[in-house]
């Protein structure tokens, strides 16, 4: 059976790819979970819709092909040091503008419960690891 991309981030590294991500900022295991669980619903499908033109997918497998994403899920000191700009260029081809992601990271607030400026925070590194499956 496929494993699915929640389950595919929560358990990279034996689980301390998305522990790293949360405890940065000063998230539990749950907290974090549940962030990401919120997160990637937006991103799962801005990059279907991305995909669904040739340009766009030829983007993304370029992205995909040449960007080294998977590093993100293996290591984790990776993701801490090199996320927030690699992530934040995916999500602009993602969703176009800040605004976007800042709307994204609020419904999330709203599902969690977690602050949106942490979420925001998170979006890109969640992205990353998104890539790097």
């Amino acid at each position: 059976m496929a494993m699915n991309m929640m389950d595919m981030i929560m358990q990279a590294a034996g689980g301390n790819t998305a522990q790293e991500a949360g405890s940065q900022f000063g998230l539990s295991p749950e907290m974090t979970q549940k962030a990401i669980g919120a997160l990637l619903p937006a991103i799962s499908s801005a990059m279907k819709q991305n995909t669904s033109s040739p340009q766009g997918l030829a983007g993304l497998l370029g992205a995909l092909q040449n960007g080294g994403h998977e590093q993100y899920l293996d290591n984790p000191q990776a993701l801490a040091q090199n996320a927030q700009t690699d992530g934040n260029a995916i999500l602009g081809h993602l969703f176009g503008t800040k605004e976007v992601s800042r709307a994204v990271a609020g419904r999330a607030a709203e599902q969690t419960g977690i602050d949106a400026s942490i979420l925001k925070q998170m979006l890109p590194m969640v992205a990353m690891m998104v890539m790097g499956g």
